[in-house]
């Protein structure tokens, strides 16, 4: 627990612009002053030693906002390994000098039990990324754990009170910048070149009007069908190993990778992401 008092929003704001940077992580692929980990591109706000500047949930938003960027979410075992902990472990330590919490850009505010993510997934009830006992704000919270944050040391996800003082702080996210062509370097095909610089994010397929399109997915020979998926996160992570997969069909834990998009079918309990 963190015993300081937060500062008011726009202080938080004004922290982030002081944002220190680790050079051992970047490798050219990431924006200026962005530590490339994985497949992403991540940044601290700035973490004042006396943890003067720890925002609430919303705040930690507006902060990952103000640079063009999301809060983290983990799509998979291995990303909150690899980025939640060995990489925030070893930032935080050299400049707090120990492990605290950090926000995770998903919240069930607007539907209890329906953890919906900033990258357009969805966080199941029974994901292995929540620590044990937890989410508590389908089984008996009330309704006020709303939030999630996530501890290194314990490498799970927990839900919490969104306006709960002292909790975390922000972990930002981008996708890496796109790949440079020489001259004499031959345009890829549209699809190919779709897929160069995945994200590893996904959304769900949207209609003419931007709206999600809920029992509708692809209908198309698949590349890859995987069965026995428990939910769209592990399928996403299972499209994200294909390097050419550009979306999937998610129905009733069977898992369809394919290398395009395309019209989409009305099919009851289907849902179709597309990579970012």
């Amino acid at each position: 627990m963190i015993h300081n008092q937060c500062l008011p929003i726009s202080a938080c704001i004004v922290a982030f612009l002081l944002i220190i940077c680790l050079s051992r992580y970047t490798d050219g692929t990431c924006p200026d002053g962005w530590d490339s980990e994985g497949s992403g591109c991540y940044k601290f706000q700035y973490m004042a030693p006396d943890f003067s500047n720890v925002p609430s949930y919303g705040e930690a938003k507006v902060i990952c906002a103000a640079m063009g960027a999301k809060l983290i979410v983990f799509n998979s075992q291995d990303e909150m390994a690899n980025v939640g902990n060995t990489y925030a472990s070893e930032r935080m330590g050299a400049e707090l000098g120990s492990q605290f919490n950090f926000w995770v850009g998903c919240t069930d505010a607007d539907v209890e039990g329906t953890f919906e993510c900033e990258d357009g997934t969805q966080l199941s009830l029974d994901s292995d990324l929540w620590l044990s006992g937890f989410p508590k704000s389908s089984v008996g919270g009330g309704g006020i754990e709303d939030c999630l944050y996530y501890l290194p040391s314990n490498n799970g996800l927990e839900d919490t009170d969104c306006n709960a003082p002292y909790s975390a702080f922000a972990l930002c996210e981008v996708d890496p910048l796109p790949e440079e062509t020489t001259p004499e370097a031959t345009t890829p095909p549209p699809q190919q070149s779709y897929n160069k610089n995945p994200s590893g994010f996904y959304a769900m397929a949207k209609d003419t009007n931007g709206n999600p399109r809920s029992d509708y997915c692809l209908s198309a020979v698949p590349m890859k069908i995987i069965s026995g998926v428990k939910d769209k996160i592990h399928c996403a992570g299972e499209c994200g190993k294909e390097e050419n997969c550009a979306s999937f069909n998610y129905k009733g834990n069977d898992c369809e990778l394919y290398d395009r998009t395309g019209m989409l079918t009305d099919q009851d309990g289907c849902l179709h992401y597309v990579r970012l």
